[in-house]
Order: structure tokens, then sequence, then C-alpha cells
């Protein structure tokens, strides 16, 4: 995904903080910062450059790890449907 947004590198090493509650997530160091951060209303790289490549960053990582804890939230249900077959192969739906 990072080649598709014009990032084929990727991000390197760095620490990734995601909270669990809202969208936020901080990235020490950010390409070119020292941190990078993304929350409501605000995407921020603090002493660099990289804003698009943050916010790209961010907002998938903070849906891909918080998916779990959403969908155990009062009121999120979820049932099994009937399977899908496709090539012969099964498959279970949600």
């Amino acid at each position: 995904m990072f080649a598709a947004k014009g990032h084929p590198a990727g991000l390197g090493a760095m620490q990734a903080t995601a909270d669990v509650t809202t969208p936020r997530v901080s990235f020490t160091p950010f390409p070119g910062s020292a941190t990078g951060l993304f929350e409501p209303g605000r995407v921020a790289v603090i002493a660099g450059d990289g804003l698009r490549l943050l916010y790209f960053t961010s907002y998938a990582l903070w849906n891909y790890l918080c998916a779990p804890f959403l969908l155990a939230r009062p009121g999120i249900a979820a049932a099994e449907i009937e399977p899908w077959t496709e090539a012969g192969q099964t498959w279970q739906r949600l």
C-alpha cells in the first residue's frame, strides 16, 4: 500500500502508539521529523515534513488495530449468513 501512496520504501523502524478509545496514533520517529500525530481534527508532523504519509499511515493503522475493540462495543451485533462459494471454495460469512 505504501508504494500506491508514493512511498515504496515504507516507513522504516519506528514506534507507533494507538489509543483504542479514539482515533489517535503517534509515530516516533516519523520520517523527516521527531513525531507524527493523527487525532480527531488534527494531523501534525512535529518538526518535519511528510503530512500525507502520516495521515494515510495513521488512519490505516488505527482502523487495523482497533477494529476488534470497535466491534466489541455495545450495540454491535454479528450473525453468520449463508456461505459463499467461488472457484470451488466455500467461505463462511458474517
